[in-house]
């Protein structure tokens, strides 16, 4: 499903059909509370590879999406035309990231094989001070208030 709206409404409401009719709505907030931030998370994935093409917009971005294999999963990749990749991770948690994770998504590239041009997390709660302190040509950092700017140009 490509609309939010859709995607919601049979992930959560069209299960529970028969019990909203009959005004039951116990087991419906049992699963959304159960599974809203499995859902949550998508939509967030979702977003930030939206942001991260948005801000490589200049060049042509030949491949984005997630990858995995028997190895490893990997939430974004992205490849341009002239060579450049993006490999990127969503962290759609209650806590600061730190750099254990920029570890582990190293290691994940050098499992695979690649060296990206930059790294970027995407992260609800924002960063450490030593992942901060990291941050620049190789590593970029995206906190919740980055995506304000997929709201540009559309009408208030």
């Amino acid at each position: 499903f490509t609309q939010p709206f859709l995607r919601f409404w049979f992930y959560f409401i069209a299960p529970h059909k028969k019990e909203i009719e009959n005004k039951e709505y116990k087991k419906l907030f049992k699963d959304i509370d159960h599974r809203l931030n499995g859902y949550t998370s998508l939509v967030f994935e979702e977003l930030s590879e939206i942001l991260l093409n948005y801000h490589i917009r200049d060049t042509q971005i030949l491949s984005s999406g997630s990858y995995w294999d028997a190895k490893v999963e990997i939430d974004i990749l992205t490849i341009t035309q002239d060579g450049k990749i993006y490999i990127a991770e969503c962290k759609y948690k209650n806590h600061k990231l730190n750099k254990k994770e920029l570890h582990k998504i190293k290691d994940k590239c050098k499992t695979i094989g690649i060296e990206p041009t930059q790294i970027v997390f995407f992260s609800k709660r924002g960063f450490s001070k030593e992942l901060l302190n990291l941050q620049g040509k190789e590593l970029m950092l995206y906190s919740a208030t980055d995506f304000k700017e997929l709201l540009k140009g559309t009408p208030k």
